[in-house]
């Protein structure tokens, strides 16, 4: 198969480079419409000095009150996700096992559940997974 070329662009990439070539100009006929005068104007028509002094009104006189709504919220949400996590390790504490603690019971299971983690787009696991399954395999191994 010969490659010819075409000034300087291989004949195969030819119609590809013609068809982004059509795209930016496309592009750009249509960015060339767009009247930018009238937008302009109106960006500089809307009345940015009030609105910064209503802000700067606002933030002083109740900076204090909104911080401490906002850090009272973030304690409280805090507080409550700690209580669930609790609520879940307590109620599940019995039925989760540690690998050292299967391998010494000595017992057989029918089945062990890896949680999922990432997978990077390029196949590769996460270290986080990447530990699951090597401990998943293990255990395997073990004959468990």
């Amino acid at each position: 198969m010969q490659e010819t070329e075409k000034n300087g662009i291989k004949e195969e990439n030819a119609e590809s480079v013609a068809k982004t070539s059509g795209f930016l100009q496309n592009a750009w006929e249509k960015l060339k419409s767009i009247p930018w005068e009238r937008a302009i104007s109106w960006i500089f028509a809307i009345p940015w000095l009030k609105i910064g002094k209503w802000l700067l009104f606002f933030s002083k006189r109740y900076l204090l009150r909104v911080a401490c709504i906002v850090l009272c919220l973030g304690i409280a949400l805090s507080c409550f996700a700690l209580i669930i996590s609790a609520a879940v390790c307590n109620k599940t504490a019995g039925r989760i096992l540690t690998p050292e603690e299967l391998l010494a019971t000595g017992e057989t299971v029918d089945c062990i559940v890896v949680l999922g983690c990432m997978v990077y787009s390029d196949g590769r696991l996460s270290h986080m997974l990447s530990d699951r399954v090597e401990t998943a395999v293990g255990l395997y191994h073990a004959g468990i």
